[in-house]
């Protein structure tokens, strides 16, 4: 909530450096969540990175499990020579990291050897892929002289340990130095008798079809590459037919297909090969071939039904990774939500928690899903239906810091200091936004005073998925009374009002920012700004309005029925103008936390969230508040009370000129010393 005042201040200050309109930069993203749902890692990095992987998880095999991941990725694959200088080097330092630390406490020079070897191979070929290479002789810059001995050294190795990663190093020598027939020869008398899934054996492969290719056999070259599953490699024009034959149970098939499903004609293209995939029972995985049918129906297609009935298969199916069984599950629960089916909602949201837990490493990417299914499916549905309780309390879910935590920050101390809601909602803080400005107060502050009753008997009543979403909402009494009896008092049902600001407790009210910032010091009843007690102040409107609104019609005079409708009138008047705050939370510019209506390039409203009240109503038209003053005016029938009334709205000169005999004129003149006041 912004202060009408300091809004003023800072449009004024906009208006006085911005001249002229100006059009922002763009497009930006949506404030609704739009993750991918078939977003596998794709792309050469993406096989890179699990090579890496893999060879660190077989290394701390071979070593131990103790060694950080990061300690053996420094040591293998960084440019460094740690290895070299602490071993053969007389350090006497203690080295930080553990891998080398393991290799000189185990005295384990088989592996330094290798590790020297395999860098001295890279540094090789770095050297002769650089432009600035020139050869020491007349040979050819690529001779296989340049690498003779690193290949002998790498032949020569008689044991098993290291057996793979040897035969890998020479196969990588050799092909760098252009032997490209003894590169294959030597793969088939070693690494061809390794298994099919063993990783050195699976990255020599690249080699040897690269070894193919450049002797002509674009053939053979492709089928290895296939075997591989270098998918971009391969030369023949149906890549993915191709790879379908030969080789489809390859992790990087199913991400490849992943990636160009964000091209919709690639992906369409590639249906065929997927449909006759799983017809032929060649997928060792048909999840994953399942998940890439379902999204090409639900999302190219947008064939919703078709989309279900593959997802639904998908799901009962293995799947090749943890990984994609969870985007099948994020699938289905997107769909499900798009076809309103509640059937799994519970077992899915509590599923959705252990993913979007603050500790999580995909932390940031599980909540952007289960914002975009809330925020765009599901509390648009249960709306509709009329389920509010479920709607505030999912919209509280996707609203929350899953952290369990809840910390915020007040930024003006140096530095920071964390603050629980508690803390902030008792304190002089004033940002406290965190319970009036997201999406679920605003859908509560959307119902009736009525509904918006109902729906917090029905959030408090137990079941599954209530007692689950609850710890994710605001559900305290003070917080709802307040709200409902707030939301009475602009219905005008000052009864309702009377009932539900009765319960709420004074130390509650002292926490709201329009109390602390003295929104609530206004005079309801004064024609001009006059001090009040802030205290209660919304309980005490609503029984001065009820008060007027039966003096109205049934006091006993007309001048008392004429001067209660005034009162009424401008009560009215001023609880949508300058007393704001007895009927709304804000005035003026207020930055959502969330706006459904954000568009790229404009705000055209999104029939999705048109239900949302307006966080500016129009305030009560001036030509009606005058209509009303002089229906009020009208029902009195003395010229005291009349003039009684025109002095108590500041028309002293009225008073003088109309009613110049009355009390009130008279004293006027003995009390008002300024004769601009009534002359």
């Amino acid at each position: 909530m912004k202060s009408a005042a300091c809004t003023a201040l800072i449009l004024s200050a906009a208006i006085l450096c911005n001249p002229c309109p100006a059009v922002a930069c763009g497009p930006f993203n949506p404030i609704i969540p739009t993750p991918e749902y078939f977003n596998l890692s794709t792309g050469m990095d993406s096989e890179l990175q699990m090579q890496y992987k893999e060879n660190i998880r077989l290394w701390q095999q071979l070593t131990s499990d103790k060694i950080p991941e990061r300690d053996i990725y420094d040591v293998v694959y960084t440019d460094s020579h740690d290895v070299e200088l602490y071993i053969f080097n007389d350090d006497n330092s203690s080295p930080k990291n553990l891998f080398i630390t393991y290799i000189l406490n185990s005295k384990d020079y088989e592996i330094s050897d290798f590790l020297n070897t395999a860098k001295g191979i890279a540094d090789k070929r770095r050297e002769i892929a650089s432009p600035w290479y020139f050869p020491a002789s007349n040979k050819d810059c690529y001779a296989f002289d340049d690498f003779s001995d690193l290949i002998n050294t790498c032949k020569a190795y008689s044991g098993t340990r290291l057996r793979d990663r040897y035969a890998l190093q020479a196969i990588r020598a050799m092909f760098a130095s252009r032997d490209y027939a003894g590169c294959i020869e030597y793969f088939d008398d070693t690494l061809a008798k390794f298994p099919d899934d063993n990783l050195f054996k699976n990255m020599a492969r690249g080699y040897v079809a690269g070894c193919w290719s450049r002797l002509g056999d674009k053939n053979r070259a492709d089928s290895i590459f296939a075997m591989a599953g270098d998918i971009h490699s391969i030369t023949d024009t149906l890549q993915v037919e191709y790879m379908a034959r030969l080789n489809p149970n390859h992790p990087s098939f199913i991400r490849y297909i992943s990636d160009i499903s964000k091209n919709s004609c690639r992906f369409t293209a590639a249906i065929p090969a997927i449909q006759e995939l799983i017809g032929s029972g060649r997928a060792k995985y048909p999840g994953d071939w399942q998940l890439a049918l379902a999204f090409y129906y639900g999302n190219t297609l947008k064939e919703i039904s078709k989309a279900r009935a593959h997802i639904k298969r998908a799901c009962a199916s293995e799947f090749s990774s943890t990984e994609i069984a969870d985007q099948a599950r994020i699938y289905r629960m997107k769909l499900d939500a798009m076809a309103g089916d509640q059937t799994s909602l519970y077992a899915d949201i509590r599923w959705l928690k252990t993913k979007t837990d603050i500790f999580s490493q995909d932390y940031l990417m599980w909540n952007r899903y289960a914002g975009n299914i809330i925020y765009e499916n599901w509390i648009p549905h249960l709306w509709a239906k009329g389920d509010y309780s479920k709607a505030i309390l999912l919209s509280a879910f996707a609203d929350n810091d899953k952290s369990g935590s809840t910390l915020f920050y007040y930024w003006e101390t140096n530095p920071p200091v964390a603050n629980t809601l508690e803390e902030i909602r008792k304190s002089e803080l004033d940002f406290n936004y965190v319970d009036y400005s997201s999406l679920t107060f605003q859908l509560m502050y959307s119902l009736s005073s009525a509904q918006l009753a109902d729906t917090y008997t029905k959030i408090m009543a137990s079941s599954p998925l209530n007692n689950m979403l609850r710890p994710y909402a605001r559900t305290d009494k003070d917080y709802f009374n307040e709200l409902i009896g707030t939301i009475a008092l602009r219905e005008q049902n000052y009864d309702r009002a009377i009932l539900y600001l009765n319960q709420v407790s004074p130390a509650y009210q002292r926490t709201l920012n329009v109390y602390k910032h003295d929104y609530l010091s206004r005079d309801p009843f004064a024609p001009v700004r006059t001090k009040a007690d802030p205290d209660n102040m919304k309980l005490n409107f609503a029984r001065e309005m009820r008060h007027y609104r039966h003096e109205m019609k049934n006091a006993s005079t007309p001048d008392e029925r004429g001067k209660a409708r005034m009162m009424y009138a401008i009560g009215l008047h001023n609880s949508t103008g300058i007393c704001w705050a007895l009927t709304r939370y804000s005035d003026g510019y207020l930055e959502h936390a969330f706006e459904p209506c954000l568009t790229y390039w404009n705000n055209d409203d999104n029939p999705d969230y048109s239900f949302l009240v307006n966080n500016e109503p129009s305030r009560t038209d001036e030509l009606m508040f005058t209509a009303e003053l002089a229906a009020a005016r009208a029902m009195m029938t003395s010229d005291e009370a009349r003039a009684e009334a025109e002095y108590y709205l500041g028309n002293l000169k009225s008073v003088i000129k109309f009613y110049p005999c009355t009390a009130t004129a008279s004293r006027i003149r003995t009390s008002c010393d300024n004769w601009r006041q009534w002359f």
